[in-house]
């Protein structure tokens, strides 16, 4: 099995061949993945050509890693036998990952917390002393009057 990309149309392209003379296998059923962080996406199914060749639409947009690289993954079946391949190419758009604290949101460090949250939190605090205060001002009057 050779596996190979063609820009010009977004197409994996898969080539069955027989392991002993090489010749093409036709008629094999070809099943086409992307292996992804979570598991497989599958690009279709495809029966191979009279060359021994199947395709498979790619979307231009999907992302690869830092570099561009996604794992094709291919299996092929027909009649009892059955392989699979497995090939990293280099046929994405780089992946640009973000930063999951940068900027101001709830799981930010404190120094980039979001601001209504820090105001709520200083004014409960200055209420909570507030509070305390009056509450100890009005005990220190109380015993003031002896009552």
């Amino acid at each position: 099995m050779k596996f190979d990309f063609d820009d010009n149309v977004d197409k994996f392209v898969v080539k069955v061949l027989n392991e002993e003379d090489e010749t093409p296998v036709e008629g094999a059923f070809v099943t086409g993945y992307i292996k992804s962080m979570f598991g497989k996406y599958i690009l279709g199914k495809s029966k191979t050509n009279n060359l021994g060749i199947a395709y498979f639409d790619v979307d231009y947009k999907i992302p690869g890693d830092s570099a561009g690289f996604l794992n094709l993954i291919a299996k092929v079946s027909k009649g009892y036998g059955s392989a699979k391949k497995t090939e990293k190419m280099q046929i994405a758009n780089p992946a640009v990952l973000k930063s999951a604290i940068e900027g101001r949101h709830l799981w930010s460090k404190d120094n980039s917390a979001p601001i209504w949250l820090r105001i709520t939190f200083f004014a409960s605090i200055l209420f909570v002393w507030g509070t305390i205060f009056i509450v100890l001002f009005g005990l220190k009057k109380i015993k003031k009057l002896g009552v």
